[in-house]
Parts: C-alpha cells; structure tokens; sequence
C-alpha cells in the first residue's frame, strides 16, 4: 500500500460495487450479483431466473462476497483494512457445446482482468493478482454447472480524526 493516501473509511457496499464495475468490464462474464443469492439454491426456477444470462438462455452469472476483514492499526488514527473477497462463477455445463472451453475462457479473461495491483476509484487496492482456489462441477437447483472459486485481498488505509 505504499504510496496510497489514507482515506475515511470504505464501506463494503461502496467497495464491492467498485469490484462489480471491474469484473463487469470483462466480456462475456454475464450477469454478476453483489452477493450470494441463497434463495436461488434450492428451487430451479428462481436460480434460472437470478443466474441466467438474457438471451442466450445459459447459466453465466457470478457473485462477490466478502468472506473477512482484517484491521492493523498503526497509530489511533491510522490503520489498514484487509478485506478477502470472493468470486464465484456458474456456467452452463454442456458436454455437446464444449462449455468447459468456453467456460475456461471467462475464467481466464478474469484472471487477467485482476492480475497484479489494480487501484479502484474508491482508492482502495486490489493486491493481485487473483487466484483461482476451485474449480469443479456442481448440480444445482436441477442444473448442472461448472463452478470456479476466485480469490483476492483488497486493501486500504483508513485515517480517522481523533477530534471529534
């Protein structure tokens, strides 16, 4: 984080937004949730509805969690934040249209979007690059999906006045 000015503090929302925007830039990635959709788990419907792509009528979504947050304090008014977050990917499993080729792909261009230190607009720093921790093929909701697991830690640093 050297050189990276502190800021007030950055709320999830505002930060996982920003991800969204970034993965969103990547072509072909599909629909993309600012969360996990429990709902849609359990009942094939609901997940067609949440997580197919418009269209084309395959699953292609994706969703961004926080999974935890670190602070390390370096005085009482200054401290990094370390957040892990993760990305999950669905996909349409289709043996007769090669999906896993093209599934492959998605992941890759991801990969490649995230890869080494990305600064986000909220001045916060994705430290890349991201890695794929999982991939593996998944029945859902009646729906057979390939699914991959990304991972990366973003950082910021956060100065609060003490003067209240």
């Amino acid at each position: 984080m050297a050189g990276v000015a502190p800021t007030v503090r950055i709320d999830w929302d505002v930060l996982c937004d920003q991800l969204v925007a970034e993965l969103a830039a990547v072509p072909s990635v599909g629909r993309i949730h600012n969360r996990l959709r429990f709902d849609a788990f359990s009942n094939e419907e609901r997940f067609k509805k949440k997580f197919q792509e418009e269209g084309s009528g395959k699953i292609n979504a994706w969703t961004v969690t926080r999974v935890s947050q670190v602070r390390e304090f370096f005085s009482s008014c200054e401290y990094l934040v370390n957040t892990n977050v993760v990305f999950d990917f669905w996909y349409t499993l289709d043996d007769e249209n090669d999906s896993q080729r093209v599934f492959d792909k998605i992941v890759d261009d991801v990969l490649e979007r995230f890869q080494g230190t990305l600064r986000l607009e909220c001045l916060a720093e994705i430290q890349g690059p991201i890695q794929l921790v999982d991939e593996d093929h998944r029945y859902i909701a009646g729906c057979l999906v390939h699914h991959a697991e990304l991972t990366t830690d973003v950082q910021h640093r956060v100065f609060q006045n003490t003067f209240r």
